[in-house]
């Protein structure tokens, strides 16, 4: 099980690496999808089950993101979870 969710927009890519490498250097262990994501499977459905299973939802809130539908969709599954969301706001 993974303690927190990673939520970005694919254009904050490197700075959802960062802060994901800087969670696990803290013994936070992060579910990010390039990492995470299991080939083969239902994308969408690993995603929502990640998101149901963790505790702390890490939201990289950036212009891109705020506009992105799949995090959109994440954050929904978030708030219907019940999980936390932490937002990371790096943009104005």
């Amino acid at each position: 099980m993974h303690d927190c969710f990673i939520s970005y927009s694919h254009k904050e890519t490197q700075l959802a690496i960062a802060i994901q490498s800087l969670l696990e250097q803290n013994g936070i262990r992060c579910w990010i999808d390039f990492w995470d994501a299991t080939p083969g499977a239902d994308y969408a459905a690993s995603i929502v089950q990640a998101i149901r299973k963790t505790s702390v939802f890490v939201l990289v809130l950036s212009q891109n993101s705020m506009v992105s539908g799949h995090v959109l969709n994440e954050v929904n599954s978030a708030v219907n979870a019940g999980v936390t969301i932490l937002p990371f706001k790096v943009d104005e």
